[in-house]
């Protein structure tokens, strides 16, 4: 509908980063628009309410115009795209994610969203860590998800039901760090051997504690953008400076962004040499400002919204630090 450029829809692990161009002409030759906004006219009147075009859900204000962001429709909260068009699924937005059914109503309590459970507060929010409701205790991790069994959080191991609810606590004898290690995740440092205080190997530029995909589940920020990199982008710049500072969640589910999710990925992990990383992305390790001669190489593959299938690669160097590579552009990520 609008012949501009909608916003990024890079992510990470970008499966892809790019730009949506929707043009008025082919939505609907009953699209109009003036320096107020759109509208979709009817006949010699113009369209008020929800209203379906071309499989999309609009909603226009008494006035006739195209709401975008939040609207209150009877009491049920709603997003609208700055297309327009109403959103469904997870939903990014200022700094919080919210969960929006098939109808698009956005969801409060808890919500089983493919056998994973997740809770979002009375204003719709995600929520995440320790949650005590009707006097029992769930965790939810970082990327909102129930966690069950058992999980270790700052020296106090913890035992969680199937359903959820906390079964037990108690201290342990040591932890590596202050982070947290479970079963479904650790975003420390592994122990290796028999454990003890300390792991028998010595870390050099060739040793990580990253062990695979399940490490990068979390909150992502993509921090900046590797200019040198020597590799040849078919990214325009304003595509680029656009990605900066994006947020996305990677889940064992799928990467979930403010503007689509990518669900179900291909994953292909593997271990490049320099001469090997050289050979697939034409540029050397250290032009992305990694130091020794072997990174991680993670190949994820999924289909965007629009059933096109996306792939992108992320990349962690010795040290664990992280980057994206799509379409020929690096970026350094943060996790937050």
């Amino acid at each position: 509908m609008k012949s501009k450029k909608l916003k990024n829809l890079f992510t990470v692990l970008a499966l892809a980063s790019g730009i949506i161009l929707f043009n008025p002409n082919s939505a609907s030759a009953a699209w109009k628009h003036d320096g107020q906004g759109w509208w979709n006219t009817e006949g010699s009147s113009y369209s008020i309410g929800w209203r379906n075009i071309n499989n999309q859900w609009y909603y226009f204000g008494s006035d006739g115009y195209m709401k975008t962001g939040w609207i209150n429709n009877n009491g049920t909260w709603y997003y609208l795209n700055e297309s327009g068009d109403m959103k469904t699924g997870w939903l990014y937005n200022g700094g919080l994610w919210y969960y929006l059914d098939n109808s698009g109503a956005m969801r409060t309590g808890w919500i089983n969203d493919n056998g994973t459970w997740y809770y979002t507060n009375e204003s719709g929010a995600m929520q995440t860590g320790f949650l005590t409701l009707n006097n029992n205790t769930y965790y939810l991790n970082q990327s909102g998800a129930m966690v069950t069994g058992d999980i270790t959080i700052d020296g106090v191991k913890y035992t969680f039901a199937s359903s959820g609810e906390k079964i037990s606590s108690s201290s342990v004898s040591h932890t590596n760090n202050q982070t947290i290690n479970n079963t479904e995740h650790s975003t420390g440092s592994p122990t290796s051997g028999g454990g003890g205080g300390g792991s028998s190997s010595t870390q050099n530029n060739n040793t990580t504690s990253f062990l695979g995909y399940s490490d990068l589940y979390g909150n992502w920020n993509i921090d900046s953008y590797i200019k040198d990199s020597g590799m040849t982008t078919t990214l325009s710049g304003l595509i680029i400076n656009s990605a900066i500072d994006e947020k996305f969640t990677v889940t064992k589910e799928g990467i979930l962004t403010s503007l689509g999710d990518f669900l179900n990925p291909t994953v292909k992990e593997s271990i490049l040499t320099n001469s090997e990383f050289k050979k697939k992305f034409g540029t050397s390790i250290s032009k992305l400002g990694i130091s020794g001669d072997k990174v991680n190489c993670i190949a994820i593959s999924a289909k965007d919204n629009l059933g096109n299938t996306k792939t992108g690669y992320v990349i962690v160097s010795r040290n664990n630090d992280v980057y994206a590579i799509a379409k020929g552009a690096a970026f350094r990520l943060k996790r937050v």
